[in-house]
């Protein structure tokens, strides 16, 4: 039975735990032999958990040893049976992982996969990383069930990833979490899936779900834990908002940014809203309202000019979604503001650079001058 073998992996060990508990859950509660184990007690008599996580070639050859012999050992009246290889550090080239001993057991565990686990039962096995190239994974992979759980490495797919997995995560705990709460969510909290967890079970107390939660409940009750991009600071001030502004510069000094860095960064901002507010009123950029639809017109050959040459890279050639949300943060200000704007973000870099002023103070007094 193909469903009899998973193989879990991923860096974020609360991830592939929560996998793992779920997959065996529907193991257990299927099909005819469903009946024999009725509760979660008796379930867990019918786990044999292994302890994957080990220091030296002995400890995982006598590990694997431990998940063959439950495998295939009958359990008591017939029941379904997990055998849960858990946090499995030898399935890559680790210490461990790569003695020819243990490779060795590895692959006469592949073989018996090969050939089938008997009825009733299943092995499950979470790992942080694993060789694609061993024989164990691609056996995992023909005969069974392959789950990877890693979150991208990119910041802005990490967060959306986060997101999507808070918001449900806050259904299954009765609370109704608005996107952009979701978001305010996972910047204080960070990508960690046991603190994002814990926090929304200590915020479904403080609003006593089922409820809505609000913006306010989030900074009332989480715990600020997670490191923030730089880039954070010029969304908070292409959208206009001091206070996120203020709070997202506190964040990101004590984080050790540089004050000249976050100046420069604000500083490029505002000039690519400027270049999308005159696209907006020239009617060169159409649609940034709320929708969020629409995009780049056909130009003049004088304004297809000015956008190769004035830019280092042709702004027309960034995601849809960056152009739009850049022509909607460019129509929260006036041509004039932003380009007061940026004299300030300019005046505020050559402080920073001649002056040994306050470097807090400075940046600061920028974003109270351009945002209020």
């Amino acid at each position: 039975m193909k469903t009899a073998v998973h193989l879990i992996c991923g860096e974020d060990e609360f991830l592939t735990m929560e996998e793992a508990k779920k997959t065996i859950a529907r193991f257990m509660t299927s099909g005819e032999q469903a009946s024999i184990v009725k509760s979660a007690s008796e379930q867990a008599l019918n786990v044999e958990a292994v302890a994957g996580n080990v220091e030296s070639g002995a400890a995982a050859l006598l590990a694997l040893g431990k998940v063959t012999e439950a495998l295939f050992t009958p359990s008591l009246f017939g029941a379904r049976q997990v055998v849960w290889l858990r946090h499995a550090n030898f399935l890559y080239d680790s210490k461990s992982g790569r003695q020819t001993e243990v490779k060795a057991a590895l692959g006469r565990l592949a073989e018996r996969i090969q050939q089938g686990l008997p009825q009733g039962q299943m092995l499950v096995v979470t790992a942080v990383k694993v060789d694609r190239r061993c024989l164990f994974y691609k056996v995992c992979k023909e005969h069974g069930v392959v789950v990877e759980l890693n979150v991208s490495s990119k910041p802005h797919e990490a967060i959306q990833e986060m997101e999507k997995w808070t918001a449900e995560r806050s259904r299954q705990l009765g609370l109704h979490m608005p996107p952009e709460v979701a978001a305010l969510f996972v910047e204080r909290v960070g990508y960690d899936a046991r603190q994002l967890a814990s926090e929304l079970e200590k915020l479904a107390v403080y609003v006593r779900a089922p409820a809505t939660v609000r913006r306010s409940d989030v900074e009332a009750i989480t715990a600020v834990s997670s490191e923030i991009p730089a880039w954070d600071l010029a969304d908070a001030v292409g959208q206009r908002d001091l206070n996120r502004a203020l709070a997202i510069l506190g964040r990101l000094l004590f984080q050790g940014e540089s004050a000249i860095g976050l100046a420069i960064g604000v500083q490029k901002r505002l000039e690519e809203l400027i270049l999308y507010r005159e696209a907006c009123d020239r009617r060169w950029f159409r649609g940034a309202g709320r929708e969020m639809s629409g995009g780049w017109a056909a130009l003049s050959e004088r304004a297809e000019k000015m956008l190769a040459e004035g830019w280092e890279r042709d702004p027309r050639q960034a995601h849809p979604y960056r152009q739009k949300l850049l022509a909607a943060q460019a129509q929260r200000f006036s041509a004039i503001a932003l380009q007061k704007c940026r004299q300030e973000a300019l005046a505020a870099h050559e402080r920073l650079v001649s002056q040994r002023t306050s470097e807090p103070v400075v940046l600061e007094t920028m974003l109270v001058k351009m945002l209020s």
